[in-house]
């Protein structure tokens, strides 16, 4: 159950993070088996204005192809202090039928800025069978560093990150989702949810057709995976076989994530996009 757990909040908890959200909460306590590190890749990048028209995102959740849940994520252009930002929100639910086993309700929101994508603020809250949970990143100007918060009760801890080649979830997920994907690449980001640093792998398999729905979509399939910094041994903190497929534009719309749990195959699908 704390394997679904975790997944779930990180498909439905803000499936803007798509990636690193589900990282901001316990891991998995099946065994993981020790990977090599990824080998170098291309960084470039196309720039983050192709996301200024702004995009609304909606999915549906599936666990054994039953509806488990739905969540939304959305993206404006905005200005702040004379520069150009992008604000996201995000909200995600597991259904009834979920509820009976595991209720998760959250809402995410975010700010980073336009050109390179680098932190303003970031906050991930969320409840669990009615528990409530949080955790925050925010810039500060004067030390530039990344401050981290985390929530839980009645208590509250801060911690301190250099802000230099890191993001959080939410920034994270248009960065990476702003490099070229070569089939045979690997293209990596490192995150900073309020709590841990990760670094997320995406390897770019191939192109190939899905079924998405009732018709078929051209896409580029990646595989994911997901480290702690802190940990020497390299061990994946995603499910095994945690497969994304995006669209082949620029944008890189997340069109299907999909990997196996203990309870069975849980896929989240777009159902809206404008």
């Amino acid at each position: 159950m704390r394997s679904c757990r975790s997944y779930f909040v990180f498909g439905l908890g803000a499936v803007g993070l798509t990636i690193s959200c589900r990282l901001a909460f316990a891991v998995e306590q099946r065994p993981v088996r020790p990977v090599a590190p990824a080998q170098s890749s291309a960084t470039s990048s196309l720039p983050l204005s192709i996301f200024a028209e702004g995009e609304s995102l909606t999915y549906i959740a599936k666990l054994n192809e039953l509806p488990a849940g739905d969540a939304a994520i959305r993206l404006r252009k905005e200005q702040q202090d004379g520069r150009n930002v992008y604000r996201v929100t995000a909200q995600g639910r597991t259904n009834e039928l979920v509820d009976v086993l595991l209720q998760l309700r959250g809402e995410a929101d975010g700010l980073f800025a336009a050109n390179g994508g680098s932190p303003i603020m970031f906050r991930l809250a969320y409840t669990e069978q009615e528990r409530a949970r949080e955790l925050g990143v925010r810039y500060d100007p004067e030390t530039k560093t990344l401050i981290g918060t985390t929530k839980r009760k009645e208590r509250s801890r801060e911690q301190r990150e250099s802000e230099v080649g890191l993001y959080d979830p939410i920034s994270a997920f248009y960065v990476l989702r702003s490099h070229e994907l070569t089939a045979g690449a690997s293209q990596q980001v490192n995150v900073f949810t309020g709590k841990d640093r990760y670094q997320i792998v995406a390897h770019v398999v191939r192109k190939e057709n899905i079924v998405l729905g009732e018709n078929e979509q051209p896409t580029i399939r990646l595989h994911l995976e997901g480290f702690r910094t802190d940990d020497s041994s390299r061990k994946n903190v995603f499910p095994e076989q945690t497969t994304l497929w995006v669209s082949p534009d620029a944008l890189h719309v997340p069109l299907k994530l999909e990997s196996m749990l203990p309870l069975g195959i849980f896929a989240l699908e777009l159902s809206g996009r404008r």
